[in-house]
C-alpha cells in the first residue's frame, strides 16, 4: 500500500501522510498538518457507508491545538473513520485518529455537526475508546450519539451485501456513561425520582417521546438545574 507525505502538493512517501493546510484566516500562520493513510474505496456493497455521500467542508481540532479549516470530509460510518480529500494530490486520506480531537461541520440543512474522540469509561462493545460521535448536548448531563453500519451478508449468491445503518444514544454523567434508546422513557430507569416532573415537561412543551430533537431539549433542561437530577446508573 503506498502512503504519502504531501503538503498539498506531493513531497516523499512516508508511512503516514501529511498534509498542510491553510489556517483560514487573513494573518500569516503556519499550515496545520493532517496525518493519515491512503483511503481504501469500500465496494460491492450495496447502500452508502457514509454519513453523507457528498463531501462537506469540514473544520478539524488536533490533539496538538490547531485547527485545519475547510477540509472536505466524510464520515465512514462503517469504520468510525474520519475521512479527508486533497484536492491537490487528487487523493483520498483515512486521517490518523490518534491525532484527531474533534470535526465539525454544516450539514445540507445548514445544522452544525460536531463530533468528539471519546475517551470516558467503555460501554460493552456499542462504544469503545476513540469512537468518533457526534455531541447532541455536552454539560453535566451529556448526550451523545454513535453513527454506525453494519454489514449484512446477502443470502442471494447474485445480490450484493447491504449496509445498514444505526444510531445508539449515549447518556454521560461525571465519569459514568450509559447506553439509552433514543425513547425519553429510558431515561425514567437512571432517574427514577424524576420520572414524575420530566412527563409533565414534556406535557407542557408538547414535545413526542421518541425522537432525537425531543430527547436533546430534554438534557439541554435537566442541565439547566442539573442538582435537581439523581443519576442512578
Amino acid at each position: 500500500m503506498k502512503k504519502y507525505f504531501f503538503t498539498w502538493m506531493l513531497v516523499s512517501t512516508l508511512a503516514w501522510a501529511q498534509c498542510e493546510i491553510s489556517s483560514g484566516t487573513n494573518a500569516p500562520q503556519e499550515n496545520t498538518r493532517l496525518y493519515g493513510i491512503a483511503y481504501i474505496f469500500p465496494v460491492g456493497l450495496e447502500g452508502s457507508p457514509y454519513l453523507y455521500d457528498d463531501w462537506q467542508d469540514g473544520k478539524i481540532l488536533l490533539e496538538n491545538g490547531e485547527t485545519a479549516e475547510r477540509v472536505p470530509i466524510r464520515f465512514n460510518r462503517i469504520t468510525n473513520d474520519l475521512v479527508f480529500y486533497n484536492k491537490e494530490l487528487l487523493k483520498v486520506f483515512r486521517a490518523d485518529k490518534a491525532t484527531i480531537h474533534s470535526f465539525d461541520f454544516l450539514d445540507p440543512d445548514g445544522k452544525n455537526r460536531l463530533f468528539i474522540k471519546y475517551t470516558g469509561e467503555e460501554v460493552l462493545y456499542r462504544l469503545q475508546k476513540n469512537d468518533l460521535i457526534e455531541v447532541l448536548h455536552e454539560g453535566h448531563i451529556s448526550l451523545y450519539v454513535k453513527h454506525f453500519s453494519e454489514i449484512i451478508a446477502s443470502n442471494d449468491l447474485h445480490a450484493r451485501d447491504k449496509i445498514h445503518p444505526s444510531t445508539f444514544y449515549f447518556l454521560k454523567v461525571g465519569d459514568q456513561t450509559v447506553e439509552v434508546r433514543k425513547n425519553i422513557r429510558s431515561v425514567f430507569r437512571y432517574f427514577p425520582g424524576n420520572k414524575k416532573e420530566i412527563k409533565k415537561w414534556l406535557a407542557q412543551n408538547q414535545l413526542t417521546r421518541r425522537s432525537e430533537k425531543s430527547f436533546t431539549r430534554l438534557v439541554e433542561w435537566m442541565n439547566t438545574h442539573p442538582e435537581n437530577f439523581l443519576f442512578q446508573p
